[in-house]
C-alpha cells in the first residue's frame, strides 16, 4: 500500500458528522463490538495504482477472546485489518 496520510476532509460528506476517532493500536475491543471502518483505497487507471485515494467504508465486527482477534464484514473475515484503517465511530459495543 502506498503511504498517505489520514485526512478527516476526506470523509464522505454524509458521514462527515459522525464522531470519527483515529485507530488506536493500543486500544482493547470487545468481542462483539460493531465499528464503520474508513479504509483508505487507491484509484486504479488502466490497472496502475496512482497514488490518489480515496475512503471505502465498511461495518466490520470485532470478534475476538485473549487468543483470537479478526473483523468480520457480512458474516465473512474483512479483506484488511484493523491497522489498514484510518478512522473508525464505534456503532454498537
Amino acid at each position: 500500500m502506498h503511504d498517505h496520510t489520514p485526512d478527516l476532509a476526506k470523509i464522505a460528506e454524509a458521514l462527515s458528522d459522525l464522531d470519527w476517532l483515529p485507530i488506536d493500536p493500543q486500544r482493547s475491543w470487545l468481542d462483539g463490538t460493531v465499528l464503520l471502518m474508513a479504509v483508505p483505497e487507491y484509484r486504479h487507471v488502466h490497472g496502475v495504482v496512482t497514488d490518489a485515494w480515496f475512503y471505502e467504508f465498511a461495518v466490520a465486527t470485532i470478534s475476538c477472546d485473549s487468543d483470537f482477534f479478526s473483523l468480520e464484514c457480512n458474516g465473512e473475515m474483512c479483506s484488511w485489518d484493523l491497522e489498514d484503517c484510518d478512522w473508525y465511530v464505534v456503532i454498537s459495543e
